[in-house]
Formats: structure tokens, C-alpha cells, sequence
């Protein structure tokens, strides 16, 4: 189950209601919220993503304006974006994420009923209005129009093969067929628009359609530039994953890191080393794979008053399900199936790594 439709609801709903602008949640904060054990209810969530709109000031939201309880204080949360797949959760956030979906339930019932009701009175009105427009316009008079007889011209009178033409002024003239002509329109031209303001037109349903009509007919591609998409695996957790994509980069919200990841990712499932959570770091460009038994560090040193220094684990990234183990880590005392690698030295260079331009 996904924390980010429910965050990106209520970061909505706020921003409506202190009239700014939707601030961009970015994969960094995303990956600090997936990766957080919520114990409350879905009013914990609306705290943190509330509080985090007020703190960035109208700024893109980073884990730093995440303010996050752990036994009753604020942590930091990791500084890197990531994409984790979906695990199974703790009661609590199985619990908060129903109570969510309830109180949608209850606000779609509430407000359908008066636009059902809506739609219908607006309908009939444009029926009624159509019909007393073209009323007025066209009047009540219909003007009857009389063409010759034909069949009474003598037999010795050559015949001339005519057509009845209608011009704009609603006057008929007779006109050879032997003599080339063409009809000239007083239609103007239509107005060409760019497809940036014809997208901007389309409602989300439409714009879905237009995309996976396009994506029937045409080879995948990337959207930022980088050639046709490798196929998703069948067994490959997201499989929407390019749809999602394409409607983020529709909507003004897409980030070519996330299509960098799943790349890196879907080609290190076709190998055979299979995960579905991955980052690419903001440091060294590299796409970093979070595997089930990997933990990434960065170490820091604090100086003491007496001159000596503490060494202090100053970053910590890894898969959702090794969250726990960071203060074993830090101290030394982690089990031994888990590897400590360096962030440094972690992850592939996506672009050598899919021999990408």
C-alpha cells in the first residue's frame, strides 16, 4: 500500500486552502515518507505534510521540512530520493490508510448527488438555449426554391448539362460544367494552437486516454530524450510505471532521475538480481539499488571539547525493511548477513550502464 496518493491529496487540499501554489514533493522527501513507520492515524500524515508546507515557504518539499515523531522528538530523515516497492505495512498504517480511503468514500457520496442533479439542470438549459438561438437566427420564414423542367425542352434544342449552385447571399446561379470553377469560402481560418496550450486543455482523464491511445500506436518512448523504453517485466512489481511516468511529465511534475532508476532497475531484474527500490544519488549521479541485505553509509566526525574526534553515521540509506537495523549499524553491532558499503563508492553510472547518449 502507497503513502504517496494520500500525501499528495492533503498537499493539495493545504495549499488550496493558504492560496499558494502546490509545491513539488521531490523523490528525496517521497522516499523519506515511504520509508518512515507511521504509528498514528492519517492525522499524523496531515501534520507532517502541513507542517511541511509552511516550512518550505513555497519552495519544492525536501525530507528537512518533513518533521517526523520518533519517541516523542524530531529526526532527520534520509537526504537521497528513492522508489521502494510495496511491502507489507504495520497494523497502524494499514489502519490510518483505510481511514483515509473512508473519508474520500464519504466526500465523493456527499458531493455527487448535487452534481448529478447539476449536470442534469445545465443540460436541459443548453438544450432550451440552442433551441431559442437558432429560432431567432434562422426565423420562421423558409423560402422555396424552383427549379425548371427539363424534360420540356425540344428535342431539336442542344441541352446543356447545368448544376444549381447556392452562394453565401442565398442566391442561385446556373453554371456550366465545361467551365472550370471553384468555390470560394468567406470561412476564416482556424486558429492554430501549440501543443503545450492543447494539453493544457485536457482534463487527467483525457490526457490518460491521449497518452495510452499514442502508446498502442507508436513505440514507447522517453520522454526526456532517451530512446524507445525497455519493456517491464511481467513479474516486475510496478507495472505502470511508464504511464505514471508519462502523466507526471504531462502534469508539470516529472523527473528524469525516476526514469534513470526504473532503467537501471528493470535491467538488473532482467539479470536476475531483483528489486524494485532504488535511488539515484544527488553526490555522484549513480543509480544506488536498494538491496534486502545492503545497507549505503556516510560517515562524519564530530570534535570533541578535549580535541578528540567521535565518529557519527551521517547518512543512512538503505531498503524499507533494514530501517531498524540503523543504530546497530552505527554502533557496530548489526547482524552479519547485512553488508555496510560506503554511498560513495555505491551505485552504477546510469548512462554507461544502459549505453545511453
Amino acid at each position: 500500500m502507497d503513502i504517496l496518493p494520500i500525501a499528495e491529496y492533503y498537499l493539495r487540499e493545504f495549499a488550496a486552502e493558504m492560496r499558494v501554489p502546490i509545491p513539488l514533493l521531490t523523490p528525496e522527501a517521497v522516499a523519506a515518507l515511504e520509508g518512515y513507520a507511521f504509528r498514528g492515524n492519517v492525522r499524523e500524515l496531515m501534520n507532517i505534510i502541513e507542517n511541511a508546507l509552511i516550512v518550505s515557504e513555497g519552495a519544492a518539499i525536501q525530507p528537512k521540512h518533513l518533521r517526523f515523531r520518533s519517541l516523542g522528538t524530531d529526526v532527520p530523515t534520509p537526504p537521497v530520493t528513492g522508489i521502494d516497492e510495496a511491502n507489507p505495512l504495520p497494523p497502524a498504517v494499514e489502519a490510518m490508510l483505510a481511514e483515509g480511503a473512508n473519508i474520500m468514500k464519504n466526500l465523493v457520496d456527499f458531493i455527487r448527488e448535487p452534481i448529478m442533479i447539476g449536470s442534469v439542470v445545465i443540460a436541459v438549459l443548453i438544450v432550451i438555449g440552442a433551441y431559442l438561438g437558432s429560432h431567432y437566427y434562422y426565423g420562421d420564414g423558409v423560402e422555396m426554391l424552383e427549379i425548371p423542367d427539363t424534360s420540356a425542352l425540344a428535342p431539336s434544342q442542344p441541352r446543356s448539362e447545368t448544376q444549381l449552385e447556392l452562394d453565401f447571399d442565398g442566391l442561385t446561379t446556373e453554371q456550366s460544367e465545361s467551365k472550370e470553377t471553384q468555390l470560394e469560402s468567406d470561412l476564416a481560418p482556424q486558429e492554430e494552437i501549440s501543443v503545450e496550450e492543447f494539453l493544457a486543455e485536457l482534463s487527467d482523464e483525457e490526457k490518460q486516454a491521449l497518452t495510452e491511445e499514442v502508446a498502442d500506436e507508436l513505440p514507447r518512448e522517453s520522454v526526456f530524450g532517451l530512446g524507445p523504453l525497455p519493456d517491464i517485466p511481467p513479474d516486475y512489481p510496478r507495472q505502470n510505471v511508464w504511464n505514471s511516468l508519462e502523466k507526471s511529465y504531462y502534469d508539470g511534475h516529472a523527473n528524469i532521475s525516476h526514469e534513470l532508476i526504473n532503467r537501471v532497475l528493470i535491467k538488473y531484474w532482467n539479470q536476475g538480481k531483483k528489486t524494485a527500490s532504488g535511488i539515484l544519488s544527488g553526490d555522484t549521479g549513480r543509480v544506488i539499488p536498494l538491496w534486502k541485505d545492503t545497507v549505503y553509509v556516510r560517515w562524519s566526525e564530530l570534535e570533541l571539547e578535549d580535541g578528540t574526534t567521535e565518529r557519527y553515521l551521517g547518512s543512512y540509506l538503505c531498503h524499507g525493511s533494514l530501517g531498524a537495523y540503523e543504530e546497530s549499524v552505527e554502533n557496530g553491532t548489526q547482524p552479519s548477513w547485512i553488508k555496510i558499503v560506503l554511498e560513495a563508492e555505491a551505485g552504477v553510472d546510469p548512462y554507461s550502464f544502459l549505453d545511453l547518449p
